[in-house]
C-alpha cells in the first residue's frame, strides 16, 4: 500500500455459496493454516471462482531499484498441479471492482498507469483457449469500486472518478443479452472508495470506506447502509459504527459476515479475522491470518472454507505471495 494512498478492492464476491443454516454460534471459531503460494507477491486484484477453480487476476507489485510499481495483467488458476497460468486481461489492470458467480468472474473499471477505465470484462471459463469477454461498458470511468452479485444482477458502488470519491450505484443484468447498465438510487451520503460491499438475505450492504478531502486529510467512514434492490432504496443501520476500508467480506449467514483486511487507521494494517454481525453493529475477532494483509481476495472454496490471496502487508511499498485457508464449522 502506498503511504500517500490506500488501495484495495472492497469489495467480496458473492459467489452463490450462501448459507441458508441456522445463525453461527458465539463460540463460532476459524482455523487459518498457509495454503499454497502465489507465483509472485501482488495485491489490489480481483479474485472469485471460475468453473470451481479459485482465480486471481491483475494488482499491482513492486521491484527494482529504485523500485517501480507494475500493473499486471496475468491471471492465476489453482488446480491440483497448483497454480497455473490462465486467460491475461486485454491491459494491465488494479483497484478493480469485482465479483464472481456461478456464471464466472466479472471485472469492472480500475486502473493501471495510464489512469482510470470503464471496461467490465467476464471470464467463464479457465481452459487454456478461454478469454475475457467484453460487457457493456460503465457509464464512466472508475477505480476503487466494489461489486457484488445477487439474483444474476452485478452491482458496482462507489470509487473514485477523476480523483473524486462517488456515491453510485449501478446495475447490470447478466441474464439479458447486450444489457446496460441501470443508474440506481445512489447511496444517500458523502462519495467513498474501497468500501466493503456483500449481500446476504437478498439485501446489499455498503460498509465504511474512504475518501481523501483537501486540508482534512484521509477520512475513514465508520456508517453502514443497506439496500433494497426490489425498492431500488437504501436504509442507514443505525446502530453501526465501525471505521474501516480495505475489507474483504464473506457472507455465513444473514446477519453475520466474516471480513479480512480491515484497516480502521491510516498504516494500521493487521491480520485479523472478524465476525460482523449485521443486526447488532459489533465486531469482533475470531482469528489471526499468518500474517497482516489488505486489499486481498477473500475467496469462498466450500460452504465452510475460503482462501486469502496475498494482498498489501505493509505501506512500505510491498506485496506478499501469502496464501491463508480459513476453515469454520457450523452448528448441526
Amino acid at each position: 500500500m502506498a503511504s500517500q494512498l490506500p488501495r484495495v478492492v472492497g469489495n467480496l464476491a458473492c459467489l452463490g455459496l450462501l448459507l441458508t443454516a441456522p445463525a453461527i454460534a458465539r463460540d463460532f471459531d476459524v482455523a487459518v493454516t498457509d495454503a499454497l503460494k502465489l507465483p509472485f507477491a501482488v495485491g489490489g486484484q480481483a479474485g472469485g471462482l471460475v468453473q470451481g477453480r479459485v482465480v486471481s487476476v491483475g494488482g499491482t507489485s513492486w521491484s527494482g531499484t529504485p523500485v517501480k510499481k507494475n500493473w499486471h495483467v496475468e491471471c492465476r488458476v489453482l488446480t491440483d498441479q497448483g497454480w497455473e497460468p490462465g486467460p491475461a486481461l486485454p491491459t494491465s489492470r488494479a483497484d478493480l471492482a469485482y465479483a464472481s458467480c456461478p456464471r464466472g468472474l466479472f471485472v469492472a473499471g480500475g486502473s493501471n498507469q495510464e489512469g482510470e477505465s470503464d471496461e467490465v470484462l467476464a471470464l467463464t471459463d479457465v481452459k487454456p483457449d478461454s478469454s475475457w469477454n467484453r460487457l457493456a461498458s460503465l457509464p464512466h470511468s472508475i477505480q476503487g469500486a466494489s461489486a457484488a452479485i445477487d439474483n444474476e444482477t452485478l452491482f458496482v458502488a462507489g470509487g473514485t472518478h477523476q480523483g473524486t470519491a462517488r456515491s453510485q450505484l449501478w446495475s447490470l443484468d447478466l441474464k439479458a443479452t447486450n444489457a446496460a447498465w441501470k443508474i440506481c438510487q445512489p447511496l444517500p451520503a458523502p462519495g467513498r472508495s474501497h468500501c466493503g460491499l456483500v449481500i446476504t438475505g437478498g439485501k446489499l450492504f455498503l460498509l465504511g470506506g474512504f475518501d481523501i478531502v483537501r486540508d482534512k486529510g484521509l477520512i475513514i467512514f465508520d456508517d453502514a447502509w443497506r439496500y433494497d434492490p426490489s425498492r431500488d432504496h437504501w436504509e442507514q443501520l443505525a446502530d453501526y459504527r465501525i471505521p474501516g476500508y480495505a475489507w474483504s467480506l464473506l457472507a455465513i449467514d444473514e446477519q453475520r459476515v466474516l471480513s479480512v483486511g480491515r484497516v480502521r487507521a491510516q498504516g494500521d494494517l493487521r491480520g485479523d479475522v472478524e465476525m460482523l454481525d449485521l443486526r447488532q453493529g459489533t465486531i469482533r475477532k475470531v482469528a489471526e491470518l499468518t500474517g497482516p494483509t489488505c486489499c486481498a481476495p477473500l475467496i469462498r472454496t466450500s460452504p465452510q472454507s475460503a482462501l486469502v490471496l496475498g494482498g498489501e502487508p505493509n505501506a512500505l511499498r510491498t506485496r506478499t505471495d501469502r496464501v491463508n485457508r480459513l476453515t469454520w464449522k457450523t452448528p448441526d
